[in-house]
Formats: structure tokens, sequence, C-alpha cells
């Protein structure tokens, strides 16, 4: 009778780890990034829309940008939002420009712009005190107005595009204990080259796909609207095509279609501060 009821509690601790493993297994874990609060104010509606509204858990915020305050309000008033600050060296457009939040002279265009490329900053002899100097300002500025600041990342690539810059972003990183990935991160997606009509459908295609792990979306939404249409750049995407574009990220972010598929698929949408506690 014992050798039974051992046997028993044998089977059920055999057939809970089973479950256990088996769930373990199965765990998709998914980082929706929206990049570039605070570059418009149409962006900052949009990153929240997609927040309240959609799969947004995560947003990077320009803090040069022309909108950053109203960003910081939008931020402080949804306190769940997790904020990266976007540590930002360029300013893409061609008649919509920022500038450094310090003198950083050695950082600029003749007319005191960050220049337009990643490539532009590359080729740069900087100095590395006003350089520094100048990360710093963005961070403090940020965690001065944002609460729930939990990490960095970069505009356009642009931490490693010199190693000077790449050593002083490792710098500022662990003196504000303030990283740049997520904590046990997969594999990263994005939407920003996927055509405005294929967005929805890319991103269905790539959450329907996804194995267990920890993946991250990166994506920029903004609103189509006479502020976005003015926006002119040299890029794939300048001008109207860029409206476009931002609208239709913030389309599939929020569409019901999407969210069922993560319902159906029981996939966890996470925080990077939800990675690292």
């Amino acid at each position: 009778m014992k050798q039974l009821i051992y046997l028993n509690i044998l089977s059920l601790l055999l057939l809970t780890n089973f479950f256990v493993m088996d769930n373990e297994k199965e765990d998709i874990r998914l980082i929706v990034r929206a990049d570039d609060m605070g570059f418009s104010k149409s962006a900052n509606l949009a990153c929240i829309k997609g927040y309240k509204e959609g799969i947004i858990t995560t947003v990077e915020v320009i803090v040069p940008g022309p909108w950053f305050l109203d960003a910081a309000k939008l931020l402080r008033e949804n306190p769940g939002l997790d904020v990266g600050v976007h540590l930002t060296l360029t300013s893409e457009w061609d008649n919509y420009k920022w500038g450094p939040v310090t003198q950083a002279e050695s950082l600029v265009t003749e007319d005191r712009y960050f220049h337009t490329r990643t490539e532009n900053v590359g080729a740069l002899e900087i100095d590395p005190d006003e350089l520094e100097t100048e990360l710093r300002a963005q961070i403090e500025l940020a965690l001065k107005h944002i609460p729930q600041v939990s990490h960095l990342s970069d505009h356009m690539n642009i931490a490693t595009c010199q190693p000077a810059i790449t050593k002083i972003f490792k710098k500022l990183s662990g003196e504000y204990k303030l990283p740049f990935s997520p904590n046990g991160l997969t594999e990263s997606f994005e939407l920003w080259s996927v055509p405005p009509e294929e967005k929805e459908d890319f991103l269905e295609g790539s959450i329907d796909s996804l194995t267990s792990g920890l993946w991250e979306c990166i994506c920029h939404p903004a609103l189509n609207n006479e502020e976005t249409q003015g926006i002119e750049g040299s890029g794939y995407d300048a001008d109207i095509r860029m409206a476009i574009h931002r609208e239709a990220t913030t389309n599939a972010v929020t569409s019901e279609r999407i969210k069922n598929i993560i319902k159906q698929r029981n996939i966890r949408l996470v925080s990077y501060s939800d990675t690292y506690k």
C-alpha cells in the first residue's frame, strides 16, 4: 500500500515538473519599443496611444527634441510606461532641426545644429569632454523630468560610430546604472523598413512566429497630420511618406488583430525595466 502511495506521489511530481518545464518552454516575452518620443507632438501622442490602446511597453525619448517637455509631461501622467533616454547626437531632417543642450562646439554644424547623419558624426574630431558633458546633460534632464527612466539607448545607432563615443556611453551607463539593453534579449526586429501597407501583416507574421525567449520589436509611431507632413528630409521615407510610414506603425501596434494574436499565443508583453527585476 505504501509503495502504491509513493508511486502515485512520484507520478504526480513528475507530471507537475513536466507541465512546469513545458510552460517554461512556451514562455514568450515581447518588448514593444517606440523610438523618438520628443521628436514631434504627433510622435508624443502616438506613443501614448500605442501604450494605452495597443502593445507598446517602452518608449525612447529624445531629450534635445523640440517636444521633449511635452513628452515628459505625458510620461509623468502615464507612470506605468517604461522610459529610456534616447541619447542623441544627430538631427536627421532638413527643415526641422535640433541641437545640443550644452555648448558642445565639436558636435555641431556652423548653424549649431547636430549633424544630419551618423556617418557625419563618425568623421568628426570630437572633444571628449564636450561629448561627455552633453550626454550627461541629456541624462540629467530626463531624470529631472521623468521619474520612470530605466535605461539608455542611442538615436540612429550613434553609440558605435566612434570608439570615443562608445567609451563614454559605457561609462555613463555604468555611472547612472542605466543599462543599454534588456536582460536576456533573444533578438530584435523592427518595423522601420517595412512598407506602410505591409506593416500590420509583417507584425502579425513576426509575432506568430516567435518562439520561447525575450523578443523586441522596435517601431517609430506618429500621426499623419500637417506637422509630420511638413517635416522634410532626404531619407527613403521623407516628407509625407514619413507621415504615412509612422501612422501605419501606430495603426499596427494598436490593431485588434495584433492584440488578439498576442492573447491567443499567451505572449507576455514586458518592458525593459521588467527584465531588470
